[in-house]
């Protein structure tokens, strides 16, 4: 599943694997009250997620971030009463390798919480949470990128000037599809569309349009890609198809500005 907002949940990813490392430290140490802190840090890092980020979470996302909270929660019940409510620090240490891939991969989440105590959750809380991120479904990429920037970084633009073939009649409304994609074949930012402004025939279909990038030129990764996707309008199936694709590599664009670059055309279907 491609993920947009990649950057953006790397950084919370790394936000949430740094405080959980520094809870169990505290805590495997015997140390109370930095451990009790910093789980509860944690816990208000988590639940305020959405409001910080501006993050767009899948289901079962919700209910791993969820579940988490549920644990931390619980241990924190256990340090503070010096009891054991069914969990334990060997458990909370278990959690190392899911809190890596949180927001980063889907896994789910490794605990059974269903047997813990409803009366050590705050569960008008957690349901709070949930409907809070069930709300957000729907994710501007293009604003959370840019909230990236910093003062001095490069933004790109890049002009698409034409796309050609052995016959360009047939094509109805053609588009281009412009996407950054990272090594993995998530898409980093929202893809950019923009229209064929005239069908030169027989043999291109003329653009001539800028695109621009909110994805600093900084978080641009030498493995990344860029894909532009040719599609056009099919009458006879009521569907937009993608007919080609071209893919442009970051050492190709690097250097002087303003150069004319020039694609090789690839067959359907695009190869992220």
């Amino acid at each position: 599943m491609t993920r947009r907002d990649s950057f953006a949940r790397k950084e919370a990813s790394q936000a949430l694997v740094k405080g959980f490392k520094t809870a169990v430290e505290w805590d495997s140490w015997g140390q109370i009250e930095e451990a009790n802190k910093a789980y509860r840090d944690l816990c208000k890092k988590i639940l305020s997620m959405h409001d910080e980020t501006k993050l767009d979470f899948e289901k079962n996302e919700v209910e791993s971030l969820k579940s988490l909270v549920s644990c931390l929660k619980v241990r924190i019940m256990e340090i503070k009463n010096d009891r054991n409510y069914g969990l334990g620090l060997s458990q909370v240490q278990s959690l190392e390798t899911f809190m890596d891939m949180l927001l980063v991969n889907t896994i789910p989440f490794p605990l059974d919480i269903s047997s813990f105590s409803k009366d050590l959750l705050n569960l008008s809380e957690l349901k709070n949470f949930s409907d809070k991120l069930s709300r957000h479904s729907s994710y501007d990429s293009a604003t959370a990128n840019s909230s990236l920037t910093r003062q001095g970084d490069i933004l790109l633009t890049l002009y698409v000037s034409k796309m050609g073939f052995k016959d360009v009649s047939n094509f109805t409304d053609p588009t281009m599809t412009i996407s950054i994609v990272d090594s993995n074949g998530v898409i980093i930012e929202q893809p950019e569309e923009i229209k064929g402004s005239e069908i030169s025939k027989p043999n291109h279909v003329l653009f001539n349009q800028e695109v621009h990038f909110n994805t600093p030129m900084r978080l641009i990764e030498n493995d990344f890609g860029f894909f532009f996707e040719f599609k056009h309008f099919k009458a006879k199936k009521k569907k937009v198809s993608t007919k080609a694709w071209c893919f442009l590599e970051l050492d190709e664009i690097k250097g002087e500005s303003g150069k004319e670059i020039y694609l090789e055309i690839y067959k359907k279907p695009t190869d992220f």
